[in-house]
């Protein structure tokens, strides 16, 4: 190949190499941009499902050790008297919301008393059996 040749195989590669760069990387945009949109949508549907089964301790960063085992078993009560007519994301939405809820009582474990400990791991282990069958049928 002869130095023009070979000039204009470096310009054509350099020119792909960019035209291919700045697809992706408005593909990139585009994608990040509806994972921005589908991750607020799913947040405020989070909110909603936290204030429908925590009700009055739906702010779980203001949880205490005082109230933590009541929380959980409002979220219980609340989840039992619910879950027949829940579809999958409604599931999803609940498993966390039972996850920040428990992170919030891992932050708190070692002030919660005994007592509240063991009902709030039973009430955690009914949780997981009804969120387990859901997913299974």
């Amino acid at each position: 190949m002869n130095r023009v040749g070979y000039l204009i195989a470096i310009v054509l590669a350099a020119i792909w190499s960019y035209s291919h760069t700045a697809r992706e990387a408005v593909y990139t945009y585009a994608v990040a941009k509806v994972s921005e949109t589908t991750t607020v949508q799913d947040e405020n549907s989070i909110k909603r499902m936290q204030k429908q089964l925590l009700g009055p301790y739906n702010e779980i960063r203001a949880l205490t050790s005082s109230n933590i085992y009541h929380a959980y078993l409002t979220f219980m009560q609340n989840v039992q008297a619910k879950h027949s007519n829940w579809t999958q994301t409604d599931w999803a939405n609940a498993k966390v919301v039972s996850e920040r809820l428990n992170k919030k009582y891992n932050a708190l474990f070692s002030i919660v008393s005994i007592s509240d400990k063991a009902q709030i791991k039973v009430l955690q282990g009914e949780f997981l059996q009804l969120y387990k069958k859901s997913i299974t049928s």
